[in-house]
């Protein structure tokens, strides 16, 4: 493993400053040491590999961590968001809301607009589908990125390699601008990092499998349960 993760960060390392960095220039985590760029595997897999017409909704950022004779995978998802916040968890529904909303003082008695509004809750936000996906995925991406390497450069067979991912712990992280916090082994429900804000819950069914531990953190919790947790 010490090999493809060598391979990996010389390809597609960034600093975890860039990695969690917005699309406006604004970044969620201020350090500089190097992650996997994980978007960007995703990018250039699926260029040489026709047969996966879909995109993966792949997680942001990958650390491979490796102690002794224990390997560890930890995906990252970087949000610059307040999931506690309506508008910002469910960005485009609250956009769309606002447009509807408009047609209500339409100067020509608009007949489409109690149409629209009655089925405006069954809409499902698209990015909260993606992000939905983003665990399952990641994992799937691995899987195949180190199969391919295995194969080529050590001529190793499809069941070892599913073993030995198998064997790998795996943790995913959100981390976002969200106050509430959620670390799995603080298992008292009045502890302040026992709080998971209902558009995230979806991530504890990763939990035993296909992950060891799943969190929602900010950037203390990413301080504390990931650089101190790990001595980084």
């Amino acid at each position: 493993m010490h090999n493809l993760n060598n391979y990996l960060l010389r390809k597609y390392g960034k600093s975890i400053k860039e990695l969690s960095e917005t699309e406006y220039g604004n970044k969620l985590i201020d350090y500089d040491f190097q992650m996997i760029s994980w978007d960007d595997v995703a990018e250039d897999f699926l260029k040489v590999n026709n047969e996966f017409n879909e995109k993966f909704s792949s997680a942001d950022a990958l650390y491979i961590l490796e102690k002794e004779d224990k390997v560890q995978l930890f995906f990252f998802e970087f949000k610059n968001i307040n999931y506690s916040s309506i508008e910002d968890s469910q960005m485009s529904k609250f956009h769309l809301n606002k447009c509807i909303d408009k047609m209500k003082f339409c100067s020509n008695d608009c007949e489409v607009y109690e149409d629209i509004k009655k089925h405006v809750e069954k809409l499902v936000d698209i990015a909260h589908v993606s992000l939905r996906s983003k665990p399952s995925d990641s994992i799937s991406l691995f899987y195949h990125v180190m199969k391919n390497f295995f194969k080529d450069n050590y001529n190793e067979k499809e069941g070892l390699c599913k073993e030995k991912l198998f064997k790998i712990e795996k943790f995913f992280f959100l981390v976002s601008n969200t106050h509430q916090q959620y670390a799995p082994f603080h298992k008292n429900k009045s502890n302040r990092y026992n709080n998971i804000v209902k558009p995230l819950s979806f991530l504890k069914r990763f939990e035993p499998y296909h992950y060891k531990m799943v969190f929602s953190v900010n950037d203390n919790g990413f301080h504390d349960f990931f650089c101190e947790w790990n001595k980084i």
